[in-house]
């Protein structure tokens, strides 16, 4: 296959996941255990495994486990890859599409994530009890600041698919 064909292949796919990533990132406090993220698992591994067989050869030549191997390291990544990018579009119509409405979240932080930044592009994740809530609200959060047990207080926004979030 030649590098021109890849690259027609390949350019929709690197547009749709850049635009995504933006969506990502576009809200410092964002809630991650709605359940419309989970939506989207089967159509991001569908992608990945398109992907996968449009971008290995299909020659006579190459058979077997090679083949096999690279088409499961394929889907996985561009799974991977594909389903954070339509987190940041359901992000995206979360917060920029239909009705929105404000609420204080108080309450107390009762789990951590990540307490060091590992990677460039990396986010920490605290889990808050809410004062009125017996269930809690998992956020992807800007900084690293958050002790267990400490008292956690913002004023947030609701979208308008029901995901909490704030930039600031």
């Amino acid at each position: 296959m030649s590098k021109i064909k890849y690259v027609k292949i390949l350019l929709p796919l690197i547009i749709f996941i850049i635009i995504g990533a933006t969506g990502v990132f576009s809200q410092d406090y964002i809630q991650t255990d709605n359940t419309i993220y989970y939506w989207f698992t089967i159509p991001a591994f569908i992608l990945g495994i398109y992907y996968a067989f449009a971008l290995t050869p299909q020659h006579p030549k190459t058979k077997g486990s090679r083949v096999a191997l690279n088409r499961i390291i394929l889907t996985i990544i561009i799974f991977a890859a594909s389903y954070r990018a339509m987190n940041g579009y359901v992000i995206y119509s979360n917060c920029y599409i239909g009705q929105q409405t404000e609420k204080l979240v108080t309450g107390k932080v009762i789990l951590l994530g990540n307490q060091e930044r590992r990677r460039l592009l990396d986010k920490n994740s605290i889990v808050v009890l809410p004062d009125n809530s017996s269930n809690s609200i998992s956020l992807e959060v800007p900084d690293y600041n958050y002790v267990v047990g400490q008292e956690f207080s913002k004023k947030m926004m609701v979208g308008s698919l029901g995901i909490l979030y704030c930039r600031e």
